[in-house]
């Protein structure tokens, strides 16, 4: 056992481990090719680009959104290495 797990005798009532839920929301705009992956609620104050891909952070710097340009041209290497993987290969890496 280790301290600060469910089985630890030592803990008292309220448990250490708390299961987080995450609520994403994504849509796909095909006129533009975009795909974005909402994962926060805070207002859009300060945008990163890397590459196609887009990081948008709230006021405090925490992840709001990403925001996939020529989503299909990423996505579409990426599901066509899923398809060729088999269970149990190693790691797929594709690199856009």
């Amino acid at each position: 056992m280790h301290p600060g797990t469910p089985d630890d005798a030592s803990h008292n009532s309220v448990s250490c481990w708390e299961k987080k839920v995450w609520r994403v929301k994504i849509n796909y705009d095909g006129r533009g090719d975009t795909l974005s992956i909402l994962v926060g609620k805070g207002r859009i104050m300060r945008a990163e680009e890397h590459g196609p891909i887009i990081a948008n952070f709230d006021r405090k710097g925490k992840l709001v959104e990403l925001e996939i340009l020529s989503a299909s041209r990423v996505f579409g290497g990426f599901l066509s290495a899923i398809m060729r993987a088999k269970p149990g290969s190693k790691m797929i890496e594709v690199t856009v």
